[in-house]
């Protein structure tokens, strides 16, 4: 996120990205911003400022984030565990070292995935990078890079 641009407003940042994901609006940039609705807004800006004919990738589970989908005319898709989400996480479980384990479901293809990483919040983000995978029309049987996982 180009926080540059929070205050701005779309026309007066640039149009940088066809393709824009907004997590959520957590507590991360309070200290920054002062206020969730402040961290919307600006987080907004993204939205409102992709590229003509750009997409949203947006948090179904985020009640300010999914608001962020009248800011565009641009195509939405949307990632979470909600039934309404584009992209859904199903059937999420951790191991016993905290490495989520979950179904992705899409209209057209459903996998199990296992992360090599810790934390049941990254099956969302992964939700909303096959989200952006979608909407780069990369397949979702494409196989991952080589590189990773990264090395230890």
């Amino acid at each position: 996120m180009r926080w540059r641009c929070s205050g701005r407003g779309p026309r007066r940042c640039r149009r940088w990205s066809s393709i824009g994901v907004v997590l959520n609006v957590g507590q991360a940039h309070i200290s920054k911003f002062g206020s969730h609705e402040a961290i919307a807004k600006a987080k907004g800006e993204l939205v409102q400022g992709l590229a003509p004919g750009g997409t949203a990738i947006l948090n179904a589970d985020d009640p300010r984030v999914t608001a962020m989908r009248a800011l565009t005319d641009g195509r939405v898709l949307t990632f979470g565990r909600a039934p309404s989400a584009d992209v859904r996480v199903l059937d999420l479980t951790q191991d016993s070292r905290g490495r989520p384990t979950f179904t992705l479901r899409t209209a057209d293809a459903s996998a199990r995935v296992a992360l090599p990483v810790v934390g049941a919040h990254l099956a969302l983000n992964a939700a909303a990078a096959a989200g952006a995978g979608l909407a780069a029309d990369i397949p979702p049987s494409t196989p991952p890079p080589k590189h990773w996982p990264p090395p230890h």
